[in-house]
């Protein structure tokens, strides 16, 4: 999140949702736009941890019905499984449409 508070630090601001399992989205970025209305983000955070499920379908899924409102999202996937590969090994950037 601080990195995020960084890059909206020129006059966006970040929602967080506190209220864990109710489905609600995670953070919301709005960013204003000169003369044209307000810009808006959804970002979707799920944590992988050993003895559970891969989050990425649950993930897609809360995404998606954001989006169904929003124009944009991002979906974080943290695995802190014990057997998770390095890093630089698990770490991408995709675009879904």
């Amino acid at each position: 999140m601080a990195y995020l508070q960084r890059v909206v630090n020129g006059g966006g601001i970040i929602d967080r949702e506190y209220a864990e399992g109710s489905g609600r989205i995670d953070l919301a970025v709005r960013w204003p736009l000169a003369g044209r209305g307000v810009e808006r983000f959804a970002v979707e955070l799920k944590v992988w941890r050993d003895l559970q499920a891969d989050p990425l379908v649950k993930g897609l899924e809360q995404l998606g019905a954001y989006l169904d409102r929003l124009a944009q999202g991002t979906l974080v996937l943290f695995d802190v499984s014990r057997g998770a590969p390095p890093p630089a090994q698990r770490t991408e950037a995709r675009q879904e449409m």
